[in-house]
């Protein structure tokens, strides 16, 4: 960021339009707010987000937009935020429907006060379905029974409720993993995730193409059915992930030569 955003001439300039804030995480024991990361939600540093004086987060920045362009129009999104909120608040129901999609948009809105604010607005056919494919995407605030619970009060389509259950099984998959963790972290080890992984594709639970999760899904299944002499499974995943090693040859070589071995490993046990 040194390099870019913050050697921009204009940098100065922008920084009187806000109020600088900047958060240290150095896991000093005893450190005032040191775990302020964690508390707002956030997992990696440098993280760039807009806050209210409360310390709300309002928007966080993607790592795309961390240029001067990029910070300038994320304030022009907060500012209308922050005009369509006093809107809304004096009685202004344009003004708080344009304020459900801007919230949707900008990611600072958790499921409940979604539905809430949605169900104030006496959204229309079109509107509800609109709004609907976004709770959707809320779902991974919540736990898997809440998930449940949420989705039965929701009137989908077809098309919506493939979605969510696509929605749920990443749920699933987030929620067993964190229990493997927690359980291996009360043993003082390490938690091997790939026969976690691997249980979950044999009982058919699959993630989404939310790429993060489904590169490291589907690392871990082929790694465990390697293990397993599991051929079928090996390949299930490896289809997924070719496509990360498309222009690395060698690579992709060798994944085939390993399924080749081990299609015959397999053969060769039946006998």
């Amino acid at each position: 960021m040194e390099g870019r955003a913050l050697s921009d001439d204009g940098i100065v300039a922008f920084n009187a339009t806000v109020v600088p804030f900047v958060h240290i995480t150095t896991r000093i024991p005893g450190k005032k707010r040191d775990g302020l990361l964690k508390e707002k939600g956030f997992t990696g540093f440098p993280t760039i987000c807009f806050m209210n004086p409360q310390g709300d987060v309002l928007y966080k920045i993607a790592g795309t937009d961390r240029t001067l362009e990029g910070f300038q129009r994320a304030k022009r999104r907060v500012d209308e935020f922050l005009t369509l909120s006093r809107k809304a608040a004096a009685g202004d129901r344009d003004a708080a429907k344009r304020l459900l999609w801007l919230r949707f948009e900008l990611g600072n809105i958790t499921f409940a006060d979604a539905t809430a604010l949605a169900a104030s607005l006496d959204l229309n056919e079109a509107e509800t379905r609109r709004c609907n494919d976004r709770l959707i995407e809320l779902l991974p605030q919540l736990d898997m029974d809440e998930a449940r619970k949420r989705l039965a009060g929701l009137a989908l389509d077809a098309a919506q409720q493939q979605r969510a259950a696509r929605f749920i099984a990443d749920i699933r998959i987030r929620d067993t993993c964190r229990a493997a963790r927690e359980s291996a972290r009360e043993n003082g080890q390490r938690a091997d995730l790939r026969p976690v992984f691997y249980r979950l594709f044999k009982d058919g639970v699959l993630p989404s193409d939310e790429p993060r999760a489904d590169f490291l899904y589907w690392s871990a299944v082929m790694q465990a059915a390697e293990g397993a002499i599991d051929p079928e499974a090996f390949a299930a995943a490896w289809r997924k992930l070719a496509p990360f090693y498309a222009k690395n040859e060698s690579y992709t070589e060798l994944m085939r030569k390993r399924l080749s071995a081990l299609r015959a490993k397999a053969a060769a046990e039946k006998r």
